[in-house]
This record gives structure tokens, sequence and C-alpha cells, in this order.
């Protein structure tokens, strides 16, 4: 999984498969074009897999946080405390597949949609199946 900012200057990447010790690394692009890797980020908070990764505000060029989904649950990293938090409302073994931040926080889950209740809380709208499991 991997992102990068809208101005192709900075990319995150994170790996991890089936509790296999996830890990995600910073990467900004140097003065000859090459990307550099920058201070290790903090230790994600779970052992589940990654399944997306979601700038806070991802047409601008530093974004303040990074919103990554698992197999179970979304955290968000703070980029000025550098500290992982989770989000809430988000139900056990939802499988985040995909995020928007576009107005608020968004979830596309295995088991349902959730749409924003305030900054870092969401509830789920919808309760469809998800189309693995039909």
């Amino acid at each position: 999984m991997a992102n990068m900012t809208a101005d192709g200057r900075r990319l995150i990447v994170g790996y991890g498969y089936f509790d296999m010790n996830p890990e995600i690394f910073s990467y900004h692009k140097g003065h000859d074009g090459s990307w550099v890797r920058d201070r290790p980020l903090p230790e994600f908070p779970t052992g589940l897999d990654i399944l997306s990764m979601q700038w806070d505000k991802p047409r601008k060029a530093r974004p303040d946080s990074l919103y990554v989904g698992t197999g179970d649950q979304v955290y968000r990293l703070d980029f000025h405390t550098m500290k992982w938090s989770l989000v809430r409302g988000v139900e056990p073994d939802s499988a985040i597949h995909a995020i928007n931040t576009v107005g608020w926080l968004h979830l596309a889950a295995c088991w349902g949609v959730y749409e924003p209740v305030s900054t870092d809380v969401v509830a789920r709208v919808t309760n469809r199946v998800c189309l693995s499991q039909r």
C-alpha cells in the first residue's frame, strides 16, 4: 500500500498481511530527485494487515495526518504529535478496504459503509455484505 502527496514530494509505504508485523515507512524526494527515507514513524498500534491508507487532506502538500485501515479498525497518525489514535465507531472485523477524506472521514468496509459523526468518530450507515461473501 502506498500514498503520495499531491505535490509528489512525500511518499508513505505500508505493508503487512495476516498479522505479519505491519510496517509503515515515510520518504521525501531529495534534491537530486531520489527518494530519501525519513526518520522512523511510531510503531503501528496493531499487528493486523494494512488494507488502505489516506491522507487527511489529500490535496495538501503537507497533510496533518494519515489514516490507515486494517482488517478490523482504522487508526490515525497525527504528524504534529507523532501519535496514533483509534477511530471510534468502527465495528470489529470490519476490514477497511477504502478510505475517503473528502469532506470528512468516510470508510468502505467489508460489512458496510461508515460516515463521519465528528472528528475521528464514524457510524455505520449500511449493512451490505462483501461481494466475496455472497
